[in-house]
């Protein structure tokens, strides 16, 4: 099987604080044919100190060689006649920098997917079979912000919140609904430097029918200390 690719993209300085990046990229599969996803960004500056971005973006996925193929399984079938799953993304972002230092982020974003591949039993193979039949729609928002609080402390944060249905109107299991990030970078002295960052992961849920305790929302923790220049060209952290 063959597969071919082609993509262009221009970026059009419509005004003085106005751009526009637009997009588009052809895949070719000799299996099962092309796939046009485009894409679009508008850049404005709205004032000195704020940027609105409005962004839209197509993608896909191909099936794997399992989702076309296995046939002695006893879970789950191949299926060659199905289709790349794909996805539209839709996000508004407003940049502020507060002051020379001090920059916030806040992102509104929407994405619709289709043509899912799932599982559904079948009396002809007496087996799961891999089919198209799955849409996910998923709407929130991020915040992040970014601090250079001393010349040698910089903070990093962000907050992300996402709201996801599948096909059945449920919500999507296993994913997380809210995460938080903190990032601390501290060089207190010549050679010394430290690290620090800080995942909390919140809100996973499990299937229906995943008959399981609920999963529980956990943090994980980094921190690093290096010194450089030991010697020359040895660092120790």
């Amino acid at each position: 099987e063959h597969f071919l690719f082609a993509s262009i993209q221009d970026e059009w300085r419509v005004s003085d604080n106005f751009n526009a990046v637009i997009g588009l990229r052809y895949d070719d599969y000799e299996a099962f044919g092309s796939v046009f996803t485009p894409r679009v960004s508008l850049i404005w500056n709205t004032t000195p100190k704020l940027t609105t971005k409005l962004i839209y973006g197509s993608g896909y996925r191909a099936p794997t060689a399992n989702e076309r193929f296995f046939r002695n399984n006893p879970v789950t079938i191949g299926n060659e006649n199905i289709k790349p799953e794909e996805i539209d993304t839709y996000e508004i972002s407003f940049d502020y920098q507060w002051h020379e230092n001090f920059i916030t982020q806040t992102t509104l974003f929407k994405y619709d997917a289709k043509e899912l591949i799932e599982y559904i039993f079948s009396q002809d193979t007496n087996g799961n079979v891999a089919q198209n039949i799955g849409e996910q729609t998923g709407k929130g928002f991020e915040l992040s912000v970014k601090w250079q609080l001393l010349q040698q402390l910089n903070i990093e944060a962000n907050y992300a919140f996402i709201d996801a249905q599948n096909t059945a109107n449920d919500d999507v299991p296993d994913i997380a609904n809210k995460q938080t990030f903190i990032a601390v970078n501290w060089s207190p002295a010549e050679n010394w430097h430290f690290h620090f960052r800080q995942n909390h992961i919140a809100d996973r849920l499990r299937s229906k029918i995943d008959t399981r305790a609920n999963i529980d929302d956990y943090t994980v923790s980094f921190a690093k200390v290096q010194y450089s220049d030991l010697t020359p060209g040895l660092n120790i952290s």
